[in-house]
């Protein structure tokens, strides 16, 4: 068997070699002033020396991810992966000054968003201080970058092009990319077999829930999480636990048909915690009529549900997400989904398009089934929602839908397929493992994010990528996998990195 005979699995196992990266640290005595960008980029980069980073405190410091550039409102990076000493690596939020003492004269301290911070990074201390204090009480670390530097500022400053960043460093492009363009053919290939792999490994997630769930409650959790995108994952699959499949249904059937969509949204409101305290009196007319609305349909469902599963108010993060994508509006599109009685709900809706998928002869007829499931997943506002954005927001003639064609795409794509495709298996269905794996390989080009425009510089130079190598979604699935099974883990020196060597079929 040669390399290109094996599986990505196989390949990703034979060639992932991590190695340290070790450097000249470099000190300085004053404050100079730099602007805090190129901090950024240094961290974003890992332009450091991995011996020389530790706390102020004197814990070392490991980065297995340095997190997400942050291009909203909030810490300057989300999600990173870090591990103080030996103690279990820990995943939260980073925030960069040039001053430790920025800290409070930004007013993090009492800025309940900063909260998620797990390091303060920072070029010099000048509060003598070896941690921040948290709006919670809690303290965070700090991190002296002065340190542990791989370069030296003036060095540094004439080699990051701040610009370019977060996606278009020149650091981004990789060996990969020599790699990439020597041989496109292999490139395809490998980012494909990533795809697939992404798919599987998906599927095998949802294949073990089937083994002690019901599919049409595994795919109701789903659906809820996939709502909630990064931030509200965790509240909307904890509404999926307080308001369940078997309760929305019950309410669908017993409320007249032009009440559903407001019934169901009370309840899921009323279990979600969005619409506490709020002060309806101070509101418009339209607002209150629909909150007296919701208040009417609450009490005659509320008991249906367990009140101790109920979220609060401040389980739900709006930091960082546009108005649009307020999890209040997500609530509301999901009651529409769902207000669709006698089983043809967005769960019925997933039935049917499994078995017309079987029935389809071509991969024309595959794409024709699926647009007919958006149909069933996108909502324009209804009602109250058909004017406003926001509660008690301004009225508009024209706003956004509650669940778009890309939400539904993404839903779809991440959720709906690798389910069909687990419960395929467990019924020994290999038609219906066919089609999925068919349409998945077709599924059209969602928006790039955050992750695909590092892969695609890195590979191609550019935020857009190979579109003639890779035009469709599978593609860009492939590259998320190679990110987290390579980049997220070796971010630091990419001429160390495996995925070259994968390119290059070296044995």
């Amino acid at each position: 068997m040669t390399s290109i005979d094996k599986s990505y699995n196989e390949l990703k196992e034979q060639f992932l070699l991590l190695h340290e990266a070790g450097g000249v640290g470099y000190v300085t005595e004053k404050m100079v002033s730099l602007p805090e960008r190129l901090i950024k980029c240094v961290w974003y980069d890992q332009l450091l020396d991995r011996k020389l980073m530790k706390t102020m405190d004197g814990r070392h410091v490991k980065v297995f991810s340095q997190g997400d550039w942050n291009l909203t409102a909030g810490p300057d990076f989300m999600a990173a992966l870090i591990q103080f000493d030996n103690e279990d690596p820990v995943r939260g939020d980073v925030e960069i000054h040039v001053r430790s003492g920025d800290w409070k004269r930004h007013g993090h301290h009492r800025n309940s968003e900063y909260d998620s911070v797990i390091l303060h990074v920072c070029m010099w201390n000048d509060t003598g201080e070896t941690s921040v204090s948290l709006a919670d009480g809690t303290k965070a670390p700090e991190l002296l970058l002065s340190s542990c530097l791989l370069y030296d500022i003036p060095t540094l400053n004439g080699m990051i092009d701040m610009e370019n960043y977060p996606f278009n460093s020149d650091s981004r492009i990789g060996e990969c990319s020599l790699a990439a363009a020597a041989d496109n053919a292999r490139a395809k290939q490998l980012i494909e077999m990533a795809a697939r792999e992404r798919f599987f490994v998906k599927s095998l997630k949802f294949k073990r829930e089937l083994t002690n769930r019901k599919f049409r409650d595994v795919l109701y959790a789903g659906v809820l999480e996939g709502l909630g995108y990064r931030r509200n994952k965790v509240p909307f699959r904890k509404l999926a636990v307080a308001v369940p499949l078997s309760t929305a249904r019950k309410v669908v059937k017993s409320a007249p048909p032009l009440e559903r969509v407001v019934a169901l949204q009370a309840l899921y409101f009323g279990a979600s915690g969005l619409f506490s305290d709020i002060e309806i009196d101070l509101w418009d007319e339209e607002t209150r009529e629909y909150c007296e609305s919701l208040a009417v349909h609450w009490e005659q469902h509320e008991n249906r549900i367990d009140l101790s599963d109920r979220l609060r108010k401040k389980d739900w993060t709006l930091r960082g997400v546009r108005p649009a994508n307020f999890p209040a509006r997500r609530v509301a599109g999901l009651a529409q989904m769902m207000a669709a009685g006698d089983g043809a709900d967005i769960i019925g809706a997933v039935s049917s398009f499994a078995e017309k998928l079987k029935e389809c002869s071509d991969v024309r007829a595959m794409k024709s089934t699926l647009d007919a499931l958006y149909a069933a997943f996108i909502q324009e506002g209804e009602g109250y929602w058909a004017s406003h954005i926001t509660p008690a927001g301004k009225v508009l003639d024209k706003v956004p839908s509650l669940i778009g064609k890309s939400l539904a795409q993404t839903l779809i794509i991440n959720i709906v397929l690798p389910l069909l495709l687990a419960a395929a298996r467990l019924d020994r269905d290999t038609l219906l493992q066919d089609r999925l794996t068919i349409l998945f390989s077709v599924f059209p080009k969602l928006g790039a994010n955050q992750i695909t425009k590092i892969m695609n510089y890195r590979l191609w130079g550019n935020t857009k990528g190979n579109t003639k190598l890779i035009p469709g979604e599978s593609g860009q699935q492939g590259l998320i996998q190679i990110f987290f099974d390579f980049c997220d883990e070796n971010i630091r020196d990419c001429s160390n990195c495996a995925f070259p060597k994968m390119l290059k079929c070296e044995l």
